[in-house]
C-alpha cells in the first residue's frame, strides 16, 4: 500500500492495484516471489537446508553454470525493469540468491561430476577421474527390418544383446518373431545371467533410453518409439543468451589467433599478432594484446577492447606478403574509404541490376509436353510432395515472361538436384542453354557424372569446365558453348571468367550459394542478362534469406525427407580409438564405405597409415584439395564404384557430394568447425535407407579453450535434437 501511494506511474500504479486485490480476496498470486523477504528475512534458499558433506550429483558441470549465469543476468534485469516501472521497493528487490551460492555449497559436499567434456570440471577438486566409454543408441520404435539388421551385425562382432521392451506382452511378442527370423532369444524373468555374445536377452521397462558400453562387449536396444521425448519435448529450447568472458580467455582463444597472425584493428589497420603480454601503467597490472605495426611502430590494446580487432582475411601479394599499416600514418583511413565507396559502387550496381530485371521482359517457356513427363517419369525414386509443390512453382516462373529468381531451400539429402534437374530439362527443351555453378571440383564432377547419367536417354549434351579439364579440353568446350553444341555446362568459378561466352543461356541454377562471394554470384547475372535464375541451397546466407523473405526472390522449401531416409544417428565424443575402429567395422561389416575426415593436410597420411595398422583388411585412400586433378578424379571414381572402404579426406567432400553407399562418417577436431560446416558434412551420408552414423570427435587429454568448449557444447545440442 506504501508503495502504490509513492507509485506516480499509471501503469504502475494499477499493476500495484490488482496485486493488492489479489491479496485482499486471498485469490492465487502469481508475483509472490517479489515479496519474499517480507516473508522471511533471512535470503535462504534451497541449498541452505543440506549440511555439509550432503551427496550431490551434478550432470553437466559447465552447462550447469552456464545456466546459473544466465538466470541471474535474467533476474539482475527483472530487478532493474521492476524498480524503474515503480512496482517493487528497493528494499524489497534482492529477493534472489547470487551464483555463487552454488560454488560454496560445492566446495563443502561430496560431489560427483557427470561430464562428458572433462574441461568443465578445471578448478574442482577432485577424488579420482573415471570413464566410461558409452554411446547411445538409436529407438527403433516399428522398424523391425533395421533391428534384425543391427542384431545381426552385433552377432557377428560377438557382443551380448539387452532389448527394451515397454511390457510383458510386448516382449513376448518380440521374442516369438525373432525366434521365427532364426535369432537366438530369452526372456530376462527365465534367467539370471548376462545373455552370451550372439544372444539376445528380453527385459521390459516403462521408458529407457539404449545406449552400448563399447569395452564390456554390451549393447542395451530399446524398443520405445522415442525413448528420449520427455527430455525435450516439454519446454522447448531456450535461446542461449551471449555471454562475456574474461579477457585472457578471449583473447587466447579468439579466431584461433597464434603470434604471427596478420589482425586487422578497425582504427589503426592492418597488423602483426605479437602474443599477450601483461604489463603495470600507474600501478594497475593488466592484460594486453601485442600488434606490430609498419616500422618500430607497437600497439599494446587492452583485452577488454578486443572487439575492435579482427583476423585478417583479405587479398595477398603474390609472394603470399601483406604490407602492414603505419601506425600514425592516413594509408589505413585511405584504405577504408576506398573500400566503402567500392561497397556503394557494388550496392548501387546490384539496385540497378535488379530493378532492371524487374522491368526486362523475359524469355516464357513453353508449358510441359510429353517429353518433359517422360523425364519426370523415368526419375527411379518416389518424389517427396515437396519436391513435386517446389517443381511446379519453379517450372510455373519459367513460363511467365519475366525474369525467375527463386531459392530452393532444403535440407541436405532432401532431393534438391531433381528438382532443379527437371527445371534444366525445361529448358534444354526450349532450346536454350543452362549453366551449373557450383563451388569445388569434387562437386562438379559429381554433377556431371549425375547429370550426364539422368540425361543419357534424352539426348541431351553435358559438358564441365574446371581444373579436371585440360586447357585445351577447355578451350574445345568453351567453342562448343559459343556454337551452342553444348545444352548443359556444369562449372566452378571458372564459368565466371571473361571468356565464357553461351549462344543462348537460358537458366542459370547456382548450386550452394553460400559459398559463392555476393560479386561472383552477379557477376554471372550480369554475363547472363535477363535469364532465370535458381539457387540452391540448405544452409542460406542472411542475405539472400532476408531477399526471400522480404519478397525480393521467391523461395521454395523442401521441408520432407524422402520415405525411405533413416535420420543420421549423430555422437559427440572425445577421440577414442577403441570407439573409431569398432564404428568402422561395423560399417565395413555390412558392406558400407566410410568418410574419416582429418581437415590438415600436413599429418592427412599419417592418420591413414594409423587406420591402416589398426584395421589392415580395409582399403583406405587419402584425399585432399592440394593433390593432382587427375589423381583427386580417379579417387572419386573408385570412392563411388565402391573400390575404396575409408575416404581419409579434408572438407572437400564437404558439399553436394552423394555416395549413397558410404554411411558412417567420423570427424576429427570438430570443435573447429561450424554448425552450418558440420551440418553439411553430416549430410554425406545417410543418403540410403539404412541407418547412417556421425561420430564428431575432440582431442583427448588435451585442454579446449573456451570458444572450443562452447562450440562442443553447441554441437552436441545439434547432435541431439539436429
Amino acid at each position: 500500500e506504501r508503495q502504490l501511494k509513492r507509485s506516480k506511474d499509471e501503469r504502475a500504479a494499477e499493476e500495484l492495484k490488482s496485486e493488492l486485490a489479489v491479496l485482499r480476496a486471498g485469490g492465487e498470486v502469481r508475483f509472490a516471489d517479489k515479496y519474499l523477504t517480507l516473508v522471511d528475512s533471512a535470503r535462504e534458499c534451497l541449498l541452505s537446508y543440506f549440511t555439509a558433506g550432503t551427496l550431490s550429483v551434478l550432470r553437466g558441470t559447465n552447462a550447469v553454470r552456464d545456466r546459473l549465469k544466465r538466470s541471474e543476468a535474467h533476474w539482475q534485469e527483472t530487478v532493474k525493469q521492476l524498480l524503474e516501472a515503480g512496482t517493487v521497493s528497493a528494499r524489497l528487490a534482492e529477493y534472489g540468491c547470487e551464483g555463487a551460492v552454488l560454488e560454496r555449497f560445492l566446495d563443502n559436499a561430496v560431489t560427483v561430476h557427470m561430464d562428458s567434456i572433462t574441461e568443465g570440471l578445471v578448478g574442482r577438486r577432485l577424488g579420482g577421474l573415471y570413464h566410461f566409454k558409452t554411446k547411445n543408441t538409436v529407438a527403433y520404435g516399428d522398424n523391425f527390418s533395421l533391428l534384425l539388421e543391427d542384431l545381426q551385425d552385433f552377432a557377428e562382432a560377438k557382443r551380448r544383446v539387452v532389448l527394451l521392451a515397454e511390457s510383458r506382452a510386448a516382449a513376448e511378442e518380440m521374442l516369438q518373431a525373432l525366434i521365427r527370423e532364426g535369432v537366438p532369444a530369452l526372456l530376462a524373468a527365465e534367467v539370471s545371467t548376462l545373455p552370451e555374445p550372439g544372444e539376445v536377452l528380453i527385459e521390459w521397462r516403462e521408458s529407457l533410453s539404449g545406449f552400448e558400453l563399447s569395452e564390456a562387449g554390451v549393447s542395451v536396444l530399446s524398443l520405445s518409439t522415442d525413448p528420449r521425448a520427455g527430455s525435450f519435448s516439454a519446454a522447448g529450447r531456450i535461446r542461449r543468451a551471449k555471454r562475456r568472458r574474461d579477457a585472457r580467455g578471449a583473447i587466447l582463444s579468439y579466431a584461433d589467433l597464434t603470434p604471427g597472425d596478420l589482425v586487422v584493428h578497425e582504427a589503426h589497420g592492418i597488423g602483426r599478432f605479437v602474443g599477450l603480454e601483461t604489463l603495470t601503467i600507474d600501478g594497475v597490472t593488466r592484460d594486453y594484446v601485442s600488434i606490430q605495426y609498419a616500422g618500430t611502430d607497437k600497439l599494446f590494446l587492452p583485452c577488454d577492447r578486443l572487439d575492435a580487432v579482427s583476423k585478417y582475411i583479405g587479398a595477398r601479394a603474390e609472394d603470399g606478403t601483406v604490407k602492414l599499416s603505419h601506425f600514425a600514418g592516413g594509408d589505413w583511413k585511405r584504405a577504408k574509404a576506398r573500400a566503402k565507396a567500392a561497397v556503394k559502387d557494388m550496392a548501387k550496381d546490384l539496385i540497378r541490376l535488379y530493378a532492371e530485371r524487374a522491368r526486362r521482359t523475359g524469355y516464357a517457356f513453353p508449358p510441359d509436353d510429353a517429353y518433359q513427363r517422360d523425364f519426370e517419369l523415368a526419375f527411379p525414386y518416389e518424389e517427396t510432395e515437396g519436391q513435386m509443390t517446389a517443381a511446379d512453382e519453379i517450372k510455373a516462373d519459367m513460363e511467365r515472361a519475366a525474369p525467375m529468381d527463386r531459392l530452393l531451400c532444403g535440407d541436405v539429402g532432401f532431393g534438391k538436384t531433381e528438382v532443379a534437374l527437371r527445371a534444366a530439362y525445361k529448358a534444354v527443351l526450349a532450346g536454350k542453354q543452362v549453366a551449373i555453378l557450383v563451388p569445388t571440383t569434387i562437386l562438379a564432377l559429381q554433377h556431371y557424372q549425375t547429370i550426364s547419367a539422368r540425361m543419357r536417354a534424352f539426348a541431351v549434351s553435358v559438358e564441365m569446365l574446371s581444373r579436371f579439364r585440360t586447357p585445351k579440353q577447355q578451350g574445345e568446350i568453351l567453342r562448343r558453348l559459343a556454337r551452342g553444341d553444348l545444352d548443359i555446362i556444369v562449372g566452378t568459378h571458372r564459368l565466371i571468367s571473361k571468356d565464357v561466352q553461351f549462344k543462348d543461356l537460358g537458366l542459370l541454377i547456382v548450386d550452394e550459394e553460400q559459398r559463392f562471394g555476393v560479386a561472383q554470384k552477379e557477376k554471372l547475372k550480369q554475363l547472363a542478362g535477363n535469364v532465370d535464375v535458381l539457387t540452391l541451397t540448405a544452409t542460406p546466407i542472411p542475405r539472400t534469406l532476408n531477399m526471400a523473405m522480404s519478397g525480393i526472390r521467391d523461395i521454395s522449401i523442401l521441408d520432407e525427407a524422402p520415405s525411405d531416409r533413416l535420420p543420421v544417428q549423430s555422437y559427440v565424443l572425445e577421440h577414442d580409438e577403441l570407439i573409431i575402429e569398432e564404428a568402422v567395422r561395423r560399417e565395413l561389416r555390412r558392406g558400407g564405405q566410410v568418410f574419416y575426415l582429418h581437415n590438415t593436410v600436413g599429418d592427412i597420411r599419417e592418420v591413414a597409415a594409423r587406420l591402416a595398422a589398426a584395421i589392415p583388411e580395409a582399403r583406405i585412400t587419402v584425399a585432399h584439395g592440394q593433390m593432382d586433378k587427375d589423381m583427386l578424379e580417379r579417387i572419386w571414381s573408385d570412392m563411388i564404384a565402391g573400390k575404396i572402404d575409408i575416404l581419409v579426406s579434408t572438407t572437400i567432400i564437404e558439399t553436394g557430394i552423394d555416395v549413397p553407399n558410404a554411411n558412417t562418417l567420423i570427424v576429427d577436431n570438430a570443435q573447429c568447425m561450424g554448425l552450418s560446416q558440420l551440418h553439411q558434412l553430416r549430410g554425406r551420408v545417410g543418403r540410403s535407407p539404412r541407418r547412417a552414423y556421425a561420430y564428431f570427435t575432440y582431442p583427448k587429454g588435451r585442454g579446449l579453450e573456451d570458444i572450443q568448449r562452447k562450440r562442443l557444447e553447441a554441437i552436441r545440442e545439434y547432435a541431439e535434437f539436429g
